[in-house]
């Protein structure tokens, strides 16, 4: 039995021989069926007893690879689907994942959704988790772990297997660049790598790619810069707290609870925009003076955090708050100003948005929240434009990717559909 169950995890790890197979055989030899998945990156746990046939089905279709791009935390958790009254939910802790039935009401609404859809498709269902396009080439990295690039309108020239969560990807002068656990260049041609660099040993959290320069951030806070030669320009602790990267010709911006903008090459601040807010009241503390005076404190409501941000032409830097308000800023070295600001015709939700674009490009963006198929291509009038889904199969599947070359707009869905949108007479200019 022991040889049987090897041969069965071999081939299932292989993607030969279907997983259910193995299901059955771990639990006819009393083993734990988290052996199911031995080789993948985070190991599974089974909290099941004596599972039946219906519900080892629900767990062959479980792939930890690609949950592993979604359920990046400790406590992190999402619901993989229904089974009688109970659901099939998948939880992160330090030992890996843990599989097991829960009720539905023993987690808050929205804890274990996305994007509003239940987690099925997210388990068996492949779809494009990252998009970038230029020159006529599209290129996806696929939550199956596979990179794809080809022609934009169809398809596949090379393919590369990935090796964890896609956080940048780019076109630029016949190279293609990829961040995940590294930074990989690829010719875009041929497919051939041209080099590959290491990120250390932390687990990167955000990463921008222009026109070659790229910028990443780690969990520990650290932002670190490469030029076009993957030679390290200069590395940062920048504190916590930040949602978004957007990377520019000269400048990098970091967005969360306030907006920072250093030098692209040097790492020098050049500018900074705080939160809003404003005085609501004030109270007393007499012990902060030991009884000797008083001591009147404010009481300040704080303006909503800032989820996304991208360069414009002429150095603007669009930037998007969790309660769906678009500003456009000019940093510079002698501080900021407001220069306008836009109404978004949709919540921006309470998710970081999708929001992608370049000085080159319009910008686009999607609610992260939103289950609806909406993006903007932001132009200079009174409001973004609006993009409704051409064909009526894709009018309820989220929107899992954006890329924006010139005025087109490239959507990719969670039902693994990819649009093309035009923005004909949208002109991208600064405001004067």
């Amino acid at each position: 039995m022991d040889e049987k169950l090897q041969r069965l995890q071999r081939l299932a790890a292989e993607g030969v021989a279907p997983r259910l197979e193995l299901l059955h055989a771990l639990q006819r030899a009393r083993r734990p069926l988290g052996d199911a998945w031995t080789g993948s990156r985070v190991p599974v746990v089974v909290a099941l007893e004596d599972p039946g046939e219906e519900l080892l089905e629900l767990l062959a279709a479980f792939d930890p690879d690609r949950v592993a791009a979604h359920l990046e935390r400790e406590g992190s958790e999402a619901r993989l689907a229904k089974h009688g009254h109970a659901e099939l939910r998948v939880r992160r802790g330090l030992a890996g994942f843990t599989l097991d039935l829960a009720d539905p009401a023993d987690s808050p609404a929205g804890r274990t959704t996305w994007f509003g859809e239940p987690w099925r498709w997210r388990a068996d269902h492949t779809y494009v988790s990252q998009l970038a396009v230029a020159g006529g080439i599209l290129a996806r990295a696929l939550s199956s772990g596979v990179l794809q690039v080809g022609p934009v309108y169809g398809g596949v020239s090379w393919e590369r297997p990935l090796t964890g969560v896609v956080r940048a990807l780019a076109l630029h002068k016949g190279e293609l660049l990829l961040v995940d656990d590294r930074l990989r260049r690829f010719d875009l041609e041929t497919g051939a790598p041209r080099s590959e660099r290491p990120l250390g040993e932390e687990r990167i959290s955000l990463a921008r790619c222009y026109h070659g320069w790229v910028a990443v951030v780690n969990e520990r806070s650290t932002v670190t810069v490469y030029d076009p030669h993957d030679r390290l320009c200069w590395s940062n602790y920048v504190g916590y707290g930040w949602r978004c990267l957007a990377l520019g010709p000269q400048q990098l911006a970091l967005a969360g609870v306030d907006l920072k903008v250093v030098d692209r090459e040097t790492g020098l601040e050049v500018g900074a925009i705080e939160r809003s807010s404003r005085v609501t009241g004030t109270w007393e503390d007499p012990e902060s003076t030991m009884g000797l005076g008083r001591d009147v404190r404010e009481i300040r409501e704080y303006g909503p955090s800032l989820v996304g941000a991208a360069w414009r032409a002429g150095g603007h830097l669009l930037v998007a708050d969790e309660l769906g308000g678009l500003r456009e800023h000019v940093v510079g070295p002698d501080g900021n100003r407001t220069i306008r600001t836009l109404e978004a015709v949709h919540p921006l939700g309470t998710k970081p948005p999708l929001v992608v674009g370049g000085p080159e490009d319009r910008v686009a963006l999607t609610p992260g929240d939103c289950a609806s198929t909406l993006a903007f291509g932001v132009g200079p009038g009174p409001r973004p434009v609006k993009l409704e889904a051409k064909e009526r199969a894709n009018a309820n599947a989220a929107i899992s990717a954006l890329a924006v070359s010139g005025r087109s707009v490239w959507i990719a869905r969670t039902n693994g559909s990819v649009e093309h949108h035009e923005l004909p007479g949208v002109a991208l200019h600064p405001p004067k």
